[in-house]
């Protein structure tokens, strides 16, 4: 990996990987919130998405997804391997409410708790509905135990069912970074917001923001993945530009 980004930096090219809504998104939003503290101490990054699926195969990424169950978190400034029992409860807007949400690996944000010496981080993901949550994931984790690839076809076509038959009739994502540190001496908690009421193009939105900084020369050559590249600011404001509603809430300890 050293020689290739050796090459890419001697070439003065750019490759950028890990782009998009998840990855992409995350190290930004951890970024995007150091603004606000002295002391950056936590940065929970959560995610809630309902959408339909016009073909089973769109759902084809998520059945290795949930058959290889493969996560970190950090916790007091130490790294270790998720369970299904890590997940936690987040308040995600009006749109979804109260929600458990589970961790889901995101080698971008290692690199992003270095930098800010975050105590506590990781990326969590919302379950789909109850139907798919509690007999579909199992189905799908118990097959491909069993044999890797296994009935991969009805599989698809089950989840997909399941997803566009028990899911709420709201389709849309919450992206949102649930963040906690020092500011002037005082503890505050931050919650960075941002929704769109399109999955599918809330997907396109960073890439695209990430691509207009790319072609007016922003980005230093190298390897990079995108949360760690892009000017986060910037990219903010050009993903409202395109139709992201991003709020931000600062409260103290107290809630106030």
């Amino acid at each position: 990996m050293d020689e290739l980004t050796s090459s890419i930096q001697q070439q003065k090219s750019i490759f950028i990987t890990q782009a998009g809504l998840h990855p992409g998104l995350p190290s930004t939003f951890v970024r995007y919130g150091a603004q606000y503290f002295d002391k950056y101490e936590s940065a929970i990054i959560a995610m809630a998405m309902n959408a339909r699926f016009e073909r089973a195969e769109q759902a084809a990424e998520i059945i290795p997804l949930i058959a290889e169950f493969n996560a970190d978190i950090c916790k007091a400034g130490s790294w270790r391997k998720a369970t299904y029992r890590d997940a936690i409860t987040i308040e995600m807007g009006n749109r979804f409410g109260i929600m458990k949400l589970f961790p889901i690996q995101m080698a971008e944000i290692k690199q992003t708790q270095e930098m800010f010496h975050l105590k506590e981080t990781g990326a969590y993901v919302s379950g789909f509905n109850w139907f798919v949550d509690n007999l579909v994931m199992p189905i799908i984790m118990i097959s491909q135990k069993i044999k890797k690839g296994l009935a991969t076809s009805l599989l698809l076509k089950l989840f997909a069912w399941g997803v566009n038959t028990f899911s709420s009739p709201y389709q849309g994502v919450v992206f949102l970074n649930e963040a906690e540190g020092m500011m002037d001496g005082k503890k505050i908690k931050v919650r960075i917001m941002a929704e769109h009421d399109d999955a599918y193009l809330f997907t396109a939105i960073p890439m695209v923001a990430c691509i207009k900084q790319y072609l007016d020369g922003a980005l230093p050559s190298g390897l990079w993945m995108m949360g760690h590249v892009v000017d986060e600011i910037r990219l903010m404001d050009d993903m409202e530009k395109m139709g992201v509603k991003i709020s931000i809430q600062i409260k103290d300890e107290n809630g106030r």
